[in-house]
């Protein structure tokens, strides 16, 4: 088990640098409340990794839901259209607002007791870590060979803080299935995980003028039956540390966009946090070996995602599936499935988030 960060030992997400955005031809990087207050004179994301923005964009969404009050399962359509609406003509999202949601909740990426999107029962779960070249795409790791990088067991370079985090975006939602490193949780240890929620898949997200006027449309309207108001939180919102075999039910706009992740990561921080030195990278969650009953999987709708029905099967809810990235399909094959109002007898779907209206 590694020794625990020092007290001095601090990188908050809110408020150190480790977003990448553009204004014009200037680059820069900020944190999530800065990214928030500014983003009215912000163009766009600018993270060099698009899986990394297309998770980033999922966090900030749901996060741009709070701070505005369209995460409000009791508004029926016309009154969220008009508030998003309001949200659009204001320009700006309230200072208030957003430091008012920053303060509320722990967004320190070293924290003991709780770590931003990390679980701290990992060092004590796992006998061992995964390695820094395991958690960094692209390094070779065990016995892969240096096809993209100098790396190796030797030469296990520290990351900034910034960039690892945008790498734990990216495993959480793109992560890949397989052998991970054991993790023992009541008495038994298992080192095999799930892939992430998004892997293989294209996500398609609106564009506006503004990263402020791009989060407001691309927040996906409630098209639930129920859902009672309280009930829905992201990682972070939670007032205790995340379990293995959480509730399955998958609440919006929340769960929906931050709370599907099939991995659990730890990173292991350097001398006063501008650096990660290492990181465990294991399973998050795992489905019970046996069941009284077999339960059918719930059916959630990515906003970000095209879909496509495919009648043969059996299993109705086995029919429809995610429309999987090809990349020998060529891109303009997409815009029909994008811009198409949706066809009963069709076989793709556009992604959700195009079908709510501005008007």
């Amino acid at each position: 088990m590694p020794a625990l960060p020092q007290p001095d030992v601090t990188f908050s997400a809110a408020d150190h640098p480790w977003i990448n955005v553009r204004t014009g031809p200037q680059y820069d990087q900020v944190g999530l409340r800065d990214l928030f207050l500014d983003a009215h004179t912000i163009d766009d994301l600018a993270l060099p990794h698009p899986p990394a923005a297309s998770a980033l964009l999922r966090i900030a969404v749901a996060i741009t839901a709070r701070i505005t009050g369209l995460d409000d399962p009791e508004l029926t359509a016309s009154q969220w259209n008009a508030l998003r609406r309001t949200c659009l003509k204001q320009g700006r999202f309230t200072p208030d607002a957003v430091h008012a949601y920053f303060d509320r909740h722990a967004w320190d990426v070293f924290d003991l007791v709780r770590p931003w999107l990390q679980e701290p029962a990992l060092r004590t779960q796992c006998d061992h870590s995964s390695g820094i070249n395991a958690f960094v795409p692209g390094r070779p790791a065990g016995n892969n060979l240096a096809w993209f990088s100098p790396h190796g067991h030797h030469t296990a370079e520290p990351v900034p803080t910034a960039e690892a985090l945008q790498i734990l975006l990216i495993h959480h939602y793109y992560g890949r299935s397989g052998q991970c490193t054991p993790r023992t949780v009541d008495g038994v240890t298992t080192g095999s995980q799930n892939s992430g929620p998004l892997r293989s898949t294209v996500s398609f997200h609106p564009l506006g003028r503004t990263l402020h006027e791009t989060l407001l449309a691309g927040v996906p309207a409630f098209t639930g039956d129920e859902q009672l108001p309280g009930a829905d939180a992201c990682p972070w919102e939670e007032t205790a540390p995340s379990t293995q075999n959480p509730s399955t039910l998958v609440t919006w706009p929340g769960r929906l966009l931050t709370g599907q992740s099939q991995h659990a990561i730890l990173l292991v921080p350097g001398p006063g946090g501008s650096t990660v030195t290492d990181a465990y990278l294991t399973w998050a969650t795992k489905e019970p070996e046996e069941a009284e009953e077999p339960k059918e999987p719930e059916i959630s709708t990515d906003p970000y995602l095209s879909y496509r029905f495919i009648t043969e099967r059996k299993s109705v809810t086995r029919r429809r599936t995610k429309n999987r990235a090809d990349a020998s399909r060529a891109w303009w094959r997409e815009l029909d499935t994008l811009v198409l109002a949706p066809d009963e007898h069709g076989t793709y779907v556009r992604p959700a988030v195009f079908v709510a209206s501005f008007t």
